[in-house]
């Protein structure tokens, strides 16, 4: 089991200010503080992760990207790849307090929705967005190279698709969020007072909207050269009571998002 002396390790992508922004490994690192498993963070830039995993880890079913994070690595030395297995695990080793996961019906009703929000236009914000306002120098040369392979230039994907484009073609996948999470009156969770994995899913998206800041809006008309914040653009298309319902959540997660 893992102590203050010998913490479990969980490896995640730095900003270029060295703060979390990526989902995946947030829904790590909520979970380790929920449970409050003894546990610190090790960076690593993208180009560093095979090296740093290769032999630790097999590789995932992703020739350009075998080897990703969340990772995390056991007082014994053993590693674990992938946010879905990680969860299963760490459940297994620590059950209490206990956190209805992957098999809680809530996991599935979120993640459809979560992945129509990233199918029907997000991926044209966040892939542009990512290089250009989060990552190192280091880290946004193997970006365009790994996501340049499925998507394409990705200046072109943001002028074609982003924006205002990527926005209007998710605001109603936000919006169906947000009417499960106002299903259940009872709390800030998706399952009312009761929370599950599921909600941590949902606050690693909602810190990464926050963290991939602005853009300016390129297209012709009223709005060219309008400064548009991620978060603030989301919320604003979230639907009837989308703002309460949001930063209810991220109000009520706060106490396990320490980042160690």
């Amino acid at each position: 089991m893992a102590t203050e002396s010998e913490p479990i390790i969980l490896f995640d992508i730095p900003s270029r200010k060295t703060t979390p922004w990526s989902f995946n490994p947030w829904k790590t690192r909520f979970i380790l503080n929920y449970k409050g498993i003894p546990h610190k963070t090790e960076w690593v830039e993208y180009p560093n992760i095979r090296g740093r995993l290769e032999g630790h880890v097999p590789p995932g079913p992703d020739e350009a990207a075998p080897y990703t994070v969340p990772t995390i690595k056991f007082p014994d030395g053993t590693y674990l790849m992938d946010s879905r297995a990680i969860s299963v695990k760490l459940e297994e080793l620590y059950p209490n307090p206990p956190l209805p996961g992957i098999n809680h019906p809530s996991y599935e009703k979120l993640l459809t929705p979560m992945r129509k929000i990233v199918s029907d236009g997000f991926h044209a914000i966040f892939l542009p967005l990512v290089p250009r306002n989060i990552l190192s120098e280091v880290s946004q040369e193997y970006w365009y190279k790994t996501r340049t392979v499925d998507h394409g230039d990705l200046s072109v994907l943001w002028k074609t698709k982003g924006g205002k484009k990527g926005m209007d073609a998710c605001t109603s996948a936000f919006q169906d969020v947000t009417k499960l999470y106002l299903e259940n009156d009872k709390g800030p969770f998706v399952e009312g007072d009761e929370i599950t994995y599921a909600d941590f899913l949902w606050a690693g998206y909602l810190l990464f909207f926050k963290a991939l800041g602005e853009y300016t809006v390129e297209e012709e008309g009223e709005d060219k050269g309008k400064t548009v914040n991620v978060y603030e653009e989301f919320l604003s298309r979230s639907g009837e009571r989308g703002r309460e319902v949001h930063e209810g959540l991220l109000k009520a997660v706060e106490k396990w998002s320490e980042v160690k």
